[in-house]
């Protein structure tokens, strides 16, 4: 039985319109599929244009007028290669009269696994996974923030994955349902970073891939991020009687090889209680050990302590950086120097 008319100027016939491919293995090469229409009006009719929305997509059709009562034939092939998983794609057919209509083709491609570690760097067992994006800047805390992983299943049968983390104000999301063989499925990553912490955080994402298997393959991706205090709310709190930070910066001279006590002198310079936050730093030599757990008042100070691992060190000149966050907010984010020269003593 044929299709409905096409809508529009030309009176043209669909014989085959959209075209699904079903499934097949990447390996297996390019798949080719036909529309066909049939010229219905009391004129010729001639194709224009089919051009592919995807570099994906080929296509040929018939060149010549297509008299009243004759088909044209549009022939379009899809290149699997790299591209596994489902797909769905359009060709936008141009028409002598000026109509325009598409072709929607799709199918799913189950992949060869160099394709899938290309797109899914990281793999355990069957399950592949895009990896997690790091921010590259500081996080305001406060905002929401989002991630995206997508999963596929190199697996035979269906699977029901989940994503799961133990930190507090961190969810995860994905669509309900199976996934199904040569599948993929998205996870939402939602982060509330009030609940998170100042400086850096570490928040471990495992992804399982079926929670109804009793040996699941399981991977865990870690999500590194710097959250710094949000100056506005800072201010709002303080007032009229803010804190102002002061941090010396610390020469040590010429030290030897081991683990080397250090101090920040801390001075509150403001109005209001001065509270230290967080003291870290990126160098893996430094490790901060204690700041001032009390609010500092107007004109206190105060001592933070921390130890240098010159054994992670090259001998010579240093010059390191410590991070000191506070409720300061003209200067939540405060860096402080350690400077000074290892000696290459045995």
């Amino acid at each position: 039985m044929l299709a409905p008319v096409l809508t529009g100027l030309a009176e043209v016939r669909w014989l085959e319109k959209d075209h699904d491919f079903g499934s097949w293995k990447e390996l297996e090469g390019p798949r080719t599929g036909i529309s066909r229409f049939v010229n219905v009006g009391s004129e010729p009719v001639s194709i224009i244009q089919v051009k592919p929305t995807c570099g994906c997509t080929s296509a040929t059709y018939t060149e010549d007028p297509v008299a009243p009562g004759d088909t044209a034939v549009i022939t379009y092939t899809y290149d699997p290669t790299a591209r596994p998983g489902r797909f769905k794609k359009s060709l936008k057919v141009t028409l002598s009269d000026g109509e325009r209509t598409q072709i929607i083709i799709s199918g799913k491609v189950i992949g060869m696994p160099e394709s899938l570690s290309m797109l899914y760097p990281l793999h355990e067992g069957r399950m592949f996974l895009t990896p997690l994006e790091q921010p590259q800047e500081p996080i305001t805390q406060g905002a929401m923030k989002s991630w995206f992983v997508t999963l596929y299943n190199e697996s035979p049968d269906s699977i029901r994955p989940v994503a799961l983390s133990p930190a507090k104000g961190v969810r995860t999301e994905r669509a309900r349902g199976a996934v199904g063989p040569g599948d993929t499925a998205t996870f939402g990553i939602y982060a509330d970073t009030r609940s998170l912490g100042v400086g850096p955080v570490e928040i471990p994402i495992e992804f399982i891939s079926d929670t109804t298997s009793r040996t699941p393959d399981r991977l865990v991706q870690t999500l590194r991020a710097t959250i710094y205090p949000d100056r506005a709310r800072l201010l709002a709190q303080a007032g009229k009687n803010p804190p102002r930070i002061e941090a010396e910066n610390i020469d040590l001279g010429e030290i030897g090889r081991g683990d080397i006590p250090a101090a920040i002198s801390i001075k509150n310079d403001g109005r209001g209680p001065l509270r230290i936050l967080r003291i870290y730093s990126d160098s893996p030599a430094i490790r901060a050990d204690s700041w001032p757990e009390q609010p500092l008042k107007r004109g206190k100070s105060a001592q933070a302590r921390l130890t240098l691992g010159s054994r992670l060190m090259a001998p010579g000149p240093f010059r390191l950086e410590a991070v000191i966050i506070s409720n300061d907010p003209q200067d939540p984010v405060k860096t402080v120097r350690l400077v000074g020269e290892i000696k290459n003593l045995n």
